[in-house]
């Protein structure tokens, strides 16, 4: 092939190639003659100015588009001459009326005998760029506002080359402007630190630096006029991907104000904290109105129920305290803030608003800013209020704060005052009721442990009554059951003798001996006297038992055995135990421990363990009432009795039951007077009660319960062996 051929070939590849990448380029481009003819347009050209499905190519482009103004015209032939022009955003509005943002260059081509050919023009659309800077340009000018609002600065620290860059509200909160100050940031930043604030803001700073706190310091700064100003930052540190630190940025924004704020409530605090009374309300109008810069303040509460009237508790006139007062509050400001309850300022022409109030006049009053005084229960008391010769900012965010603490402070004063006022009375009227609550408790615990010990008295008289009965026939019966058997010996032998030596008796007699069964009653006669001599012997057991429980005759200290006294108890409750109205029999465990005889009041002894004893056989029916009737098939009740000697030579009584158990809050209350956990009519109350005086009070020992709700109790009791009482009385 020859080198002309491979030239074309390459030229035409080349070409190819050419319009393959204009065509992909998102811009629209085209190439013109000097004729402003068409030689060739990508595919964006023909969408951007709709031309697609169009021959354009040789076609002027003032013939397509006739209506093209003339300066366009004007720059195409300029552009002729050999000038580039471009324009980095021009609107442009489409035949179809939509207006579009475009960037737009157009440039001479130079043909290959160096003469111009024609234009190259190259535009492309960036309205959704406009847009999106027209959003930046606003969130900008937003940003700016807010943070001069709110008196911030921006900063940005080049770590790397020790660089710092202010935007200019940072200036002024420096006191400084680039124009008045042309020194570096940093060196208007380390001047102006207070000399106090250096060493510890430049600790925080290397330890955001190092990564070991973030960076938030508070710091003071002096300005070129020495005014000092208190200022709050906060940065961020920018690290690279191995996490050297290389920027910071943050704000800086001016909390003067509020630091003077504090300082203002801390001396007002400080000033007031240890005062009550009068002393309070004179500090409290003093300071504020020093604080507030204000020329009058006072404190008034309400001194009638429909809340017309106040008086002065203390009045702040200028230079001293004035004299206290009272006013009428219609036509007044205080009319106001008592009508909203809430703030309400008055910023200027004060005597103009109520022209009625000649003490307005007479202070020469021009502005009032005044708050409620609340209770704890939200009743309004009466007002604190300042008032001022010169009008007042309406926007009093910190005074009004003041304002309101004090008001709280001042409200709770009052109440105190009025409390404090009640106070004795209060006092004296609660102790003649302590007195009458207690003599009544214990008249009503005398009136039931009378009727208790009646109850127990008549109970023992008729006890030991009928056993006094039962047991003389009872003892005649068993005297005369051995006499009984030796006759009964002695007949039988006798008949025996008669049938040995008469074997043939008459037929009468013969009848009679077959009629009733001679041999059967001669067989069991013995057993019968025997089983009478064992009923009696158990007549007599329960007889003895009954004298034992019922202790007539011990009202006074005497040595008994405690086991004799349970097992009497036991005896008189045998018929619960055994099970009635259904109720399944309740099994006794007894492990009685080696015990001597104890010095104390057997009746009352015998009267806690009945009250014991009752209360565990009363818990575990409730237990089986409560249970479902499977779980009632394995629940057997039982009650285990256990005594023994503890380490402090006490006797250990312990009643256990498996019953329902009881609640800590029921354990607290169960031996206080008249506490009681059973249906009205099952109980007094007094049970317990009595049985915790008589364990306590006249044994010197000692009665406790522990319980588990679900699963059953114990009451323990712990008496001394000997008497103790003696050495007492």
């Amino acid at each position: 092939m020859s080198e002309r051929k491979q030239a074309e070939n390459l030229l035409r590849e080349s070409e190819g190639l050419w319009r393959t990448f204009v065509d992909i380029t998102p811009a629209a481009v085209a190439m013109f003659d000097r004729q402003m003819c068409y030689l060739v347009a990508n595919q964006a050209w023909y969408k951007q100015y709709g031309l697609e499905n169009r021959e354009i190519i040789g076609r002027s482009h003032y013939e397509i588009f006739p209506d093209i103004p003339q300066h366009w015209k004007d720059i195409h032939a300029h552009c002729l001459t050999g000038v580039t022009q471009k324009n980095d955003a021009d609107f442009w509005v489409r035949e179809d009326g939509k207006g579009e943002w475009i960037r737009w260059e157009i440039r001479p081509w130079i043909d290959r005998h160096g003469e111009i050919g024609g234009l190259l023009m190259y535009t492309e659309v960036i309205t959704k760029y406009k847009q999106t800077e027209a959003e930046l340009k606003e969130i900008s000018e937003s940003l700016s506002f807010a943070l001069k609002s709110g008196k911030m600065g921006c900063w940005e620290w080049d770590i790397i080359h020790n660089t710092l860059a202010w935007d200019d509200r940072m200036y002024e909160l420096y006191g400084v402007t680039k124009e008045s100050d042309t020194r570096l940031a940093y060196d208007i930043w380390a001047t102006g630190l207070h000399p106090d604030d250096r060493e510890a803001t430049e600790i925080i700073i290397r330890q955001a630096v190092s990564g070991e706190a973030e960076y938030n310091p508070e710091f003071r700064v002096v300005h070129p006029d020495g005014s000092i100003h208190f200022i709050k930052a906060s940065g961020l540190v920018q690290r690279d991907a191995q996490g050297n630190a290389r920027k910071m940025i943050g704000l800086n924004f001016d909390i003067s104000e509020r630091k003077r704020q504090e300082q203002a409530l801390r001396l007002i605090v400080e000033a007031t904290a240890a005062k009550t009374g009068e002393a309070f309300f004179k500090s409290c109008v003093q300071y504020l109105a020093q604080v507030l810069e204000v020329r009058y303040a006072f404190i008034a509460e309400f001194v009638d129920s429909e809340k017309l009237t106040a008086k002065t508790l203390a009045f702040w006139a200028g230079d001293n305290f004035g004299n206290n007062f009272t006013y009428k509050l219609v036509g007044t400001p205080c009319e106001k803030v008592n009508h909203q309850n809430d703030l309400c300022i008055y910023p200027h022409s004060l005597q103009s608003l109520f022209p009625d109030r000649d003490d307005l006049v007479a202070l020469q009053a021009e502005s009032y800013a005044g708050v409620p005084i609340i209770d704890a229960t939200g009743n309004s008391l009466g007002f604190l209020a300042v008032l001022d010769n010169k009008p007042m900012a309406e926007e009093i965010t910190m005074q009004s704060a003041i304002l309101r603490i004090f008001a709280t402070r001042a409200g709770a004063e009052i109440e105190r005052i009025e409390a404090e006022a009640v106070k004795k009375s209060e006092i004296q009227l609660r102790q003649k009721t302590e007195e009458l609550e207690r003599t009544l408790k214990q008249l009503q615990a005398t009136q039931m442990q009378l009727i208790q010990a009646e109850k127990m008295s008549s109970l023992g008289q008729l006890v030991a009554g009928i056993a006094h009965e039962i047991n003389n026939p009872v003892n005649f019966i068993y005297g005369n059951i051995q006499c009984a058997n030796d006759y009964a010996s002695n007949l039988i032998e006798l008949i025996q003798l008669y049938q040995e030596y008469y074997p043939s008796p008459p037929p009468a007699i013969s009848n009679f001996t077959e009629n009733m069964d001679l041999e059967y009653v001669v067989s069991d006669f013995s057993q019968l006297l025997i089983s009478m001599k064992t009923g009696a012997t158990r007549i007599r057991d329960i007889v003895k038992s009954l004298r034992t429980f019922s202790r007539l005759d011990e009202a006074d200290l005497k040595e008994i055995d405690i086991h004799e006294n349970l097992e009497s108890t036991l005896v008189i409750l045998q018929n619960r135990l055994n099970g009635r109205a259904g109720n399944p029999e309740i099994q006794v465990e007894k492990n009685y421990g080696n015990l001597p005889l104890v010095e104390c009041y057997g009746g009352l002894l015998n009267q806690v363990f009945m009250n014991l004893l009752v209360n565990a056989i009363d818990a575990i029916e409730q237990q089986q009432q409560s249970l479902k009737p499977l779980e009632t098939l394995a629940y057997h009740g039982q009650i285990t009795i256990t005594t023994s000697i503890t380490s402090e030579n006490q006797v250990l009584i312990s009643i256990q039951d498996n019953g329902n158990g009881m609640s800590p809050q029921v354990q607290e209350k169960i031996f206080n007077p008249f506490f009681t956990t059973k249906p009205v009519g099952k109980g007094t109350g007094m049970g317990l009660a009595i049985s915790y005086q008589i364990v306590t009070k006249n044994h010197q020992g000692d009665l406790r319960c522990d319980s588990t709700l679900g699963k059953g109790t114990e009451f323990r009791i712990e008496l001394p062996i000997s008497d103790r009482t003696k050495s007492l009385s």
